[in-house]
Order: C-alpha cells, then structure tokens, then sequence
C-alpha cells in the first residue's frame, strides 16, 4: 500500500539517522585575534612625523567559535575528525565534544584551505565510532540526502532533502574554497553545521557540510553546499 511504502522510506531515513547521529561530532574552537590599539596624536607627531610604534600597542582577545566533524578514523589511542579548514584553521584550543557528551582536547593534524578541509586528533582508550565514507561519484540529482550538524549549537541536528544539482563551482574572488566541486542540496544547514556529514540513506558519508548560499548567511529554503567525498578522501586521509 501506498502507506507501507511511506513508512519504509521512513524507516530508512530512521536507520541512516541512527547510524550517523554518533559519528558527528561538536568542535568547539578558540582564536587569539589581535587588533590593533589606536593611539592619539601627540605633539612629537605633529612636529616630528609619527613616533616609532605609531600604530599603538595593539591587544589580544580570545573569540570562540562553533562546527561540526565527522569521526573518520582510529590508529591506536589516536581518533581522527574530518571537518572544514576554515572551522579549525587558526584556530589556538579545538575541543571535540562526542555525542555521547564526552569531551577530548584536540589538535589539528593538517589541513587544505583551499579545499576547506582539514584533519584533527584526540588521544583515547575508550570505544569510539567512525563513520563508513560512501562514493559520491554515485550520487544522482534526486537522490536523498541527510545533513547532519550541530547548526547555532542545537546538538546533533538532523535535516533531509534531495541532490539539487552536481558539480557546482565557487565563483572567482566569493571567499570560498576554489579548488573543489561542491554536492547542491537543499538540506537545510545553518552556521555551526560546517563541518558535518551529508549521508545518503544508508548512513554513508558522501559529503562534509560547507557553505551556503544564501543572503541572510542562514539556510532559508534556497540552497546549501557541501562538499563532496568519496574514494579520493578515503586515499588522501
């Protein structure tokens, strides 16, 4: 019956849900930004030219910030989170919080900012999931997709909606990563999602949430971009 068929997509959706929720991951970050302190004038300047140390002191402050990650790897007592460069970059202190709620210091291992991805570590003994990394050169437009993310901290979210389009590009000069073709859905991401998985209906990871596009810098119906994975990410991490 129509119904059955209904409650077996729905069903599929429940068993991808299951098998992701646990191999996303909150990173949590902290920046050192420093900014320069502006100085008055004083007399020396205006007689002399500006003295030396003109532009002032400057000051630091600490800026925290919010993603996702997708537990990708294990060689001993050393996970490995997948996530994006610009969430983990620059950044001075990554926690990694599982979820399960526990929580590891991590490091960042290395990264690609053109790609806008990068690896972090943590160091464990105890158990700890990872995710199967599906092929996203077998995705078709229409096929469903789930996004997974922890989108304005709203711990492991869950959105879903289908492969708008394949093999979108940055445009020249927008800030995005540019050496890349991104996976079009219209899964619902906000900020906090970078990071996070995109799956297909069997809980395999095809794609690392990236960036959207949108003018409001939310997802608001129009589009969100992911970036696409699959047997090159498998060899290169």
């Amino acid at each position: 019956s129509d119904l059955a068929i209904a409650e077996s997509l729905q069903n599929a959706f429940h068993a991808a849900a299951q098998k992701v929720l646990p191999v996303v991951v909150e990173v949590n970050v902290v920046e050192v930004v420093r900014q320069n302190a502006s100085r008055s004038i004083s007399p020396f300047d205006f007689f002399f030219g500006q003295t030396p140390g003109g532009q002032g002191q400057g000051r630091e402050f600490q800026r925290q910030g919010l993603g996702s990650g997708v537990l990708v790897g294990r060689d001993a007592e050393t996970v490995y989170v997948l996530t994006n460069y610009h969430v983990v970059g620059t950044a001075s202190e990554i926690q990694v919080r599982l979820y399960d709620k526990r929580e590891y210091q991590a490091k960042l291992v290395g990264g690609d900012q053109r790609m806008d991805l990068a690896l972090v570590s943590f160091q464990t003994r105890e158990e700890v999931p990872t995710a199967v990394l599906g092929n996203s050169d077998a995705l078709r437009v229409g096929d469903w997709v789930i996004a997974v993310g922890n989108p304005f901290g709203f711990e492991s979210s869950v959105t879903a909606g289908i492969v708008s389009a394949l093999n979108r590009r940055a445009e020249n000069g927008s800030g995005i990563a540019d050496l890349t073709d991104f996976i079009q859905t219209d899964a619902s991401i906000n900020s906090g999602n970078s990071g996070g998985a995109l799956v297909n209906l069997r809980g395999e990871v095809v794609g690392i949430n990236t960036w959207i596009a949108s003018q409001s810098g939310g997802s608001i119906g129009i589009r969100s971009e992911e970036r696409r994975v699959g047997k090159e990410c498998r060899s290169r991490w």
